[in-house]
């Protein structure tokens, strides 16, 4: 079982995304259009999360947000479906490798 609340309070403030590239995480009130969870700055170098989310989608929102910054890094071109389909092996991928349950 995923933890979901103790990894979403051990967000990074800012993340390595290449050897030349960080970006910094910020959380925001609202988003222009109401839906909206997460947005990546690609210029700025920010990964922006809206506050308030309940911990399972913040920290699903954030590494959605990530691959999307790692996809423009490395110029993958990963479209948005292909994005969120990775976001289904998320919890498999941390219960592995042990990031929540160590």
């Amino acid at each position: 079982m995923v933890k979901w609340n103790k990894f979403a309070k051990n967000l990074p403030s800012k993340i390595q995304v290449s050897s030349n590239t960080k970006y910094e995480v910020l959380t925001i009130k609202e988003f222009k259009e109401s839906d909206t969870m997460g947005e990546t700055r690609f210029e700025a170098r920010q990964i922006v999360l809206k506050q308030g989310l309940p911990a399972k989608d913040q920290v699903e929102t954030f590494f959605h947000e990530l691959l999307h910054a790692f996809s423009d890094e490395y110029g993958i071109n990963l479209t948005e479906r292909q994005i969120i389909n990775m976001e289904y092996m998320l919890p498999y991928l941390i219960k592995f490798v042990k990031i929540i349950d160590k």
